[in-house]
């Protein structure tokens, strides 16, 4: 048991200070112990904001991280016709005149697990495409026989 006069349970605020900095040191490791910071990804592109439905939509960021960290891809507000890859951060796919419309605000980001980049977000629009154009005159009369 516990003793008042010797005090074997009064904790140092040096042990207290100590133990807090151990607990802190997996989360803070690169940054306390070897000065290691990890710069922000870059991300670049410009995006195609129509597609025709029926025709084939395809767009891939550039993206490099100046630490040699590994990127992963996410992207908001998918359109639903589209894919996605998060390796490599190609948006894909081939609307139908179903998906006619526009999708607003798609925001396509890269992280190294640290830091993230983003592109300025974008409207991508679907068109329904044109009509077949019928020419020329049909016959008026019929022969028989």
């Amino acid at each position: 048991m516990a003793q008042h006069n010797n005090r074997p349970w009064k904790v140092s605020f040096f042990a207290v200070f100590a133990a807090a900095l151990l607990l802190a040191a997996p989360a803070q490791a690169g940054r306390l112990f070897t000065g290691y910071t990890s710069d922000a990804p870059k991300i670049s592109g410009t995006p195609t904001t129509s597609v025709v439905a029926g025709n084939n939509y395809s767009f891939q960021p550039a993206a490099s991280d100046p630490n040699g960290d590994p990127l992963v891809f996410s992207i908001n507000k998918r359109p639903s016709w589209a894919r996605f890859d998060t390796a490599t951060g190609r948006l894909y796919g081939v609307p139908t005149s179903a998906d006619a419309g526009r999708t607003r605000d798609i925001v396509i980001s890269v992280s190294d697990g640290r830091n993230v980049a983003k592109l300025p977000r974008f409207t991508l629009r679907v068109s329904a495409g044109t009509a077949p154009t019928i020419s020329g005159s049909p016959p008026t009369t019929v022969s028989a026989g």
